[in-house]
């Protein structure tokens, strides 16, 4: 009785070590698409890029509002010119009010330099196929804002 009780309590030790590294490596995976994305939209800001890489919800307001917001970053602080630090992501499992349903998000926050003036870009990912087999390079910009 005694073995099965440790075999069970080790599966279950076994599972949830299992969740920390799927965890920890989605994360990293995630951080590691958000850098590469931040300098394909922002070296030099290409509004289109931004649309082609964007979420339906965010693909709902229109490529013109888009750019006309590509068009105010880039006149204030310019080109990313350099990371000053790695990007931090934090995972959430949240409701999407565009799609009536839970999908994964990550809130991702990159320390740039741009060609004015440092900023940080605060960008937020959705995986709309709601699954948490997340592939490298399957987010879609949900939104994009600015802490200057």
């Amino acid at each position: 009785m005694k073995k099965i009780i440790v075999f069970f309590i080790s599966i279950v030790a076994l599972y949830i070590i299992s969740l920390y590294v799927r965890s920890y490596i989605v994360t990293q995976q995630t951080q590691k698409y958000v850098e590469e994305l931040t300098f394909i939209i922002a070296k030099p800001w290409n509004a289109k890029k931004i649309y082609d890489n964007s979420s339906a919800s965010l693909k709902k307001t229109s490529y013109k509002d888009i750019k006309n917001r590509v068009e105010q970053v880039n006149s204030y602080l310019g080109n990313a010119t350099r990371l000053l630090d790695k990007p931090k992501c934090e995972l959430l499992l949240g409701h999407s009010s565009f799609m009536n349903k839970k999908m994964p998000y990550a809130s991702c926050s990159i320390d740039m330099e741009f060609e004015k003036r440092s900023s940080t870009m605060i960008i937020i990912l959705i995986h709309e196929d709601n699954e948490w087999g997340i592939s490298y390079g399957s987010w879609s910009i949900n939104d994009f804002n600015f802490d200057f």
